[in-house]
């Protein structure tokens, strides 16, 4: 799997920079990682506020003309890479390949897949992008022993 930047879309990077907060990797991880369990609780609180959060920064990154719907995942695998959230990203149709995630690299020995919020956030993301309703459902994950994180995207018709 090779790196996703993707040339051409001068000033991605910058706004991605510019908008995001300074919180380290393994802060996060450390903060999601002992929320486990409350959040086996709370069902798909968190895979639903990532994914409004994903359809308001794939709504801003069109309106601001850094991506179409044609463009739409190369941007969000581009983004991943960016911002630290995937250190690889590989688009194969209606699967998202990815190495190196923030929380799947750093949390071994699991038993499920453990990223939740890049499933919330990519389902947004597409939802915005395509204007129809899917799910997104992480099949392989690294902190499980899996070689990449997987995501499916899930929906009668994509694209």
């Amino acid at each position: 799997m090779a790196n996703t930047p993707v040339p051409g879309r001068p000033g991605l990077r910058e706004i991605i920079e510019k908008n995001s907060i300074l919180v380290a990797k393994d802060i996060l991880v450390d903060l999601y990682d002992s929320s486990k369990k409350l959040l086996k609780f709370v069902g798909g609180f968190l895979y639903n506020v990532s994914k409004k959060a994903g359809k308001m920064m794939a709504k801003r990154l069109m309106e601001q003309g850094y991506m179409t719907r044609e463009t739409c995942l190369d941007v969000l695998a581009e983004s991943f890479v960016i911002s630290g959230y995937a250190e690889e990203v590989k688009v194969e149709g209606d699967t998202i390949k990815m190495k190196g995630t923030i929380f799947g690299s750093r949390m071994k020995g699991e038993k499920k897949p453990v990223d939740t919020p890049i499933a919330g956030f990519i389902a947004g993301w597409v939802e915005e992008c395509t204007g129809k309703r899917v799910k997104v459902v992480e099949e392989k994950c690294i902190a499980k022993g899996d070689e990449y994180c997987e995501f499916r995207i899930q929906s009668s018709r994509f694209f």
